[in-house]
């Protein structure tokens, strides 16, 4: 699997995030299927980008949860930008191909946002992110259950 994300984030945060993503992956797939890392029949390739990420700023995030009228303007900010006040998120893109010929076999792309509920009251700067990343392997995993592919043989190549 491989990791990117844009300069403006630092090169320590950026192996950060990458070695969080890269673990994840190999653990949620790692639960129903077999991970190897070279190219062979029945094998997938999975190519993942942290295309975006931004941070949150978790002193602020708190008081635009909990005070009612910072949290008002926080709803305002999500009507007029789509996302809340303080908060990080995170836009990757995931990829499948036969490792042997290259065939695309799966694309997606998404961006998840951070949000205001009282549960995340308390993440921490790259947590929106984290949580992104979290919800993509455990999204991969299940998807690549419900494609029917099958535990017979090796299957996912992760780089």
């Amino acid at each position: 699997m491989k990791t990117e994300i844009p300069a403006k984030v630092s090169a320590a945060d950026q192996q950060a995030l990458c070695d969080y993503a890269y673990g994840v992956f190999v653990k949620d797939i790692g639960k129903n299927f077999t991970i190897v890392d070279q190219p062979g029949p029945g094998v997938v390739k999975i190519s993942a980008a942290l295309t975006d990420a931004t941070s949150a700023t978790p002193g602020l995030r708190s008081i635009s949860v909990i005070v009612p009228q910072a949290r008002a303007l926080s709803v305002i900010k999500m009507a007029a930008t789509g996302t809340y006040a303080f908060v990080g998120s995170a836009e990757g893109a995931l990829k499948l191909n036969d490792s042997t010929s290259g065939v695309l076999l799966a694309a997606a792309v998404d961006k998840r946002v951070g949000g205001t509920s009282i549960k995340n009251v308390t993440v921490f700067r790259w947590g929106d992110a984290e949580n992104a990343i979290d919800y993509w392997a455990d999204l991969a995993d299940q998807r690549l259950i419900s494609f029917g592919v099958r535990q017979a043989s090796p299957v996912a190549e992760v780089h």
